[in-house]
């Protein structure tokens, strides 16, 4: 709109000028209208109607009247039936020194319309032919047994994936290759090389029984390859596991994340959350943007079909099963990022509490040769954060909420960031709240690629106390440096090939079964009606993958709390502004785990999230007093150039009238 609230109407040039740009590149294949819908009604008709865009009323006061005018400022980004509407929120970013004091800046617009483009191009593709994004051939390859090794019901779905994969194979156009392989045949050679290969073995038909059978499908494209999950015996089931296996090989489809989250508190009564629960709304949202995030039950044993990358949020007691969906998950080659520690922090009734809390990841995680000690790192380089403190005032106790430096919120900057690596290098700050060091066994790696992305400054320090609130007799917090001080590893990368911890080990899914429907005691006694209800259980497809392929990686960030929205919030407001920079490390841990380095660049480029290097009082002392004595020296030089310059022209005046005498 021509006119708009007076602090964003600085910023509509600017985003103009952004969106020329766009049209400049895209040489040709970008057309930009500007359009102010308030002078076209037929406009504003379809912008109100079609892309659900409507006029914000904004206050506004001159000198000459007080009044609210209604005005857009929106983006459309369309491309075929597909589109994204990025409004005001969407694109600005505000920090509020004081109520009367507001800077409103263009967040980072650039990220912003890329994201969008990306969006709307990845959706219109997903509605059309599935080989069309994808490069080269693909190899279907179903390593089966014979139908008399086979379950019964097996049998019936072994047709219904060959009927599929013949009806894709016409959609495809040549360039889907079938392959149906049986492993025991021949000797076994199959069998053996599948083994080694991908870690394939045979799948008993029960817990207790000697008799197997091998069923694994496979999608091949070049070097990559993709294990088709079996939880759907169905034929629509596979169909859209075969769907979704074949868009992880394509380029151009929206990804997904499996994330899993801790379980909530009952609600209340009434129907409301219950307050002091982990929640994970914002992170969600921020992924949500650009990819596919679902939230994943693992209590079934498995990660859904179409998941591109598992993400484990403050994960509370795995049980066998849901630890049996994560190491299964990476042993097909997928990626597992894990932000879990030995603590979890507890808000209620206006403190903080911290207790201990086991993951269920401690044994997995130490087999694959990492380990989290059961401290806390405390740096002296760390952030601002508003503390409830007690304070006795004549025999009373009163609360009181102060900033103060908190040494349990490490403040990670440039020097503790793996400049190397896309996912950090580009992050100017991250905040690491109660963070425990990560230790990393070279012994247990077995030559995988071990990248260290975010260290702890060479000043701190570990405490195994749980106590996060010391406060001295005046109410003051206090926090001293106990033992060695050095750097500790808080984020790390571990890719390459992992053995399976359920390796030579039956199926938890297996022995669920055998506890859900125990078999006959005596079988020679068991009645018709007995014998067809135990052979009509459904078969359950649990075969263990030994190992993974060297595709798969493990990333892990030592903190339960640094991604929850209370953390995100309360860290903000220490800046008067929104805080995205632990939001942004982990959309580019995804971007790079997914090879879509298409955003990282710009991602964490924005105004008010380059927060100024620690320093002690000394320090800001010094340059405050720099900048005084630059600034008189510069005023200095000011002044004694116009006296010069005064002089000058008094020379000249005298002797132009010298010259007239």
């Amino acid at each position: 709109s021509a006119k708009t609230h007076p602090l964003l109407a600085p910023l509509v040039p600017q985003l103009l000028d952004l969106v020329k740009e766009y049209e400049i590149a895209g040489d040709g294949k970008v057309r930009v209208e500007f359009v102010d819908p308030a002078h076209d009604p037929e406009l504003e008709q379809e912008a109100n109607q079609r892309f659900g865009i409507q006029p914000v009323p904004f206050q506004v006061a001159d000198r000459y009247q007080s009044s609210i005018v209604s005005s857009y400022f929106n983006v459309l980004i369309q491309y075929g039936d597909q589109y994204e509407v990025l409004s005001f929120n969407d694109l600005i970013e505000i920090k509020a020194q004081s109520e009367t004091d507001v800077d409103v800046q263009l967040r980072n617009p650039e990220h912003d319309l890329t994201r969008a483009i990306k969006k709307v191009l990845n959706s219109y593709q997903a509605g059309g032919n599935l080989f069309d994004t994808v490069q080269g051939d693909i190899t279907f390859n179903a390593y089966v047994s014979a139908d008399d090794a086979l379950p019964e019901s097996l049998i019936v779905f072994k047709q219904s994936v060959l009927d599929s994969v013949e009806a894709l194979q016409q959609d495809a156009k040549g360039r889907l290759n079938v392959n149906v392989l049986d492993p025991a045949a021949n000797g076994g050679i199959i069998g053996q090389q599948i083994a080694e290969a991908y870690g394939f073995q045979p799948m008993p038909t029960s817990l207790l029984s000697n008799e197997t059978f091998y069923f694994y499908l496979t999608l091949e494209n070049g070097e990559q390859l993709v294990q088709i999950p079996i939880d759907d015996l169905s034929q629509g089931g596979f169909e859209r596991n075969l769907e979704a296996s074949i868009k992880r090989l394509a380029a151009g489809f929206t990804k997904t994340v499996a994330l899993v989250l801790p379980a909530q508190p009952p609600a209340n009564p009434y129907g409301m959350p219950a307050p002091g629960g982990p929640r994970f709304t914002q992170l969600e949202a921020f992924l949500g943007a650009e990819l596919n995030v679902q939230q994943e039950d693992l209590s079934d044993g498995r990660v859904a079909g179409d998941a591109d990358i598992l993400m484990l949020m403050a994960p509370k007691e795995l049980d066998e099963k849901q630890l049996f969906a994560v190491d299964q998950f990476l042993m097909q080659g997928g990626t597992v990022i894990a932000a879990t520690s030995p603590f979890s922090v507890d808000f209620s009734n206006r403190t903080m509490t911290m207790a201990p809390q086991r993951s269920g990841l401690e044994q997995w995680l130490a087999h694959h040769g990492i380990s989290i000690a059961q401290q806390l790192v405390m740096d002296p380089m760390n952030a601002a954060f508003p503390i409830p403190v007690n304070r006795d005032v004549g025999g009373f106790q009163l609360q009181e909420i102060r900033m103060l430096d908190y040494p349990y919120f490490v403040d990670v900057r440039s020097e503790g960031m793996n400049q190397d690596n896309p996912i950090t290098a580009d992050i100017p700050q991250a905040t690491i709240s109660w963070a425990s060091p990560i230790v990393l066994d070279p012994d247990l790696q077995g030559g995988r690629d071990i990248t260290e992305l975010l260290r702890s400054s060479d000043g701190a320090w570990l405490s195994a106390s749980t106590n996060i609130l010391p406060v001295d007799a005046r109410g003051i917090l206090e926090f001293k440096p106990e033992g060695e001080q050095r750097s500790h590893v808080l984020g790390a990368i571990s890719a390459g090939r992992f053995a399976s911890w359920f390796k030579d080990k039956p199926s938890p899914l297996l022995a669920q079964e055998e506890a859900a429907n125990p078999a006959p005691a005596d079988t020679a006694d068991a009645g018709a009606e007995g014998d067809t209800e135990h052979e009509a259980t459904p078969t359950v497809v649990a075969g263990v993958i030994d190992h993974s392929p060297e595709s798969s990686r493990i990333i892990v960030f030592s903190s339960n709390a640094f991604l929850r929205d209370q953390i995100i919030q309360l860290t903000g407001s220490a800046s008067g502004s929104e805080y995205l920079n632990t939001l942004q490390l982990m959309a580019n841990t995804v971007d790079w785990s997914l090879e879509d380095a298409g955003l990282l660049g710009i991602r964490a480029r924005s105004h008010f999230n380059r927060t100024l290097p620690p320093m002690d009082h000394g320090t800001q002392l010094f340059w405050e007093y720099l900048n005084y004595v630059l600034a008189a020296i510069g005023l200095g030089v000011v002044a004694l150039v116009q006296r010069r310059r005064h002089r000058a022209r008094q020379q000249q005046y005298l002797q132009l009238l010298a010259t007239n005498a």
